[in-house]
């Protein structure tokens, strides 16, 4: 995983993503902002970047990226990518979560005068 951050708002994620198991599979990748040291990133997340849903063949590589503009308040963060399968039922399970981290966001006010 590669995460950039610049201007202090924007986050640029790239991934790559394989398919280690001998059938494909419907994936579903998203990456989450979280405050440092949550438990639960999935349900603590204070920004949610896009869900990708695709198809995975067997023992492939996709390359992914998102790029996102964000204001949280200032405090370090983690950024945390989280993989789910989706099963033929349409029920999901979670497969991988990395994590990068703490980021310092500042946000920049306007100076007056």
């Amino acid at each position: 995983m590669t995460t950039t951050i610049s201007d202090e708002q924007h986050i640029a994620v790239s991934v790559r993503i394989k398919n280690l198991a001998n059938n494909g599979a419907v994936g579903k990748v998203w990456w989450v902002l979280v405050a440092t040291g949550s438990k639960a990133p999935w349900d603590s997340s204070m920004f949610k970047s896009s869900v990708d849903q695709r198809g995975y063949p067997a023992a492939t590589k996709v390359d992914l990226s998102w790029n996102a503009t964000v204001a949280p308040p200032n405090a370090l963060y983690d950024l945390v990518l989280i993989v789910h399968v989706v099963d033929p039922s349409g029920s999901e399970r979670h497969v991988d979560l990395r994590q990068a981290g703490p980021f310092v966001f500042r946000v920049r006010r306007p100076s007056l005068g």
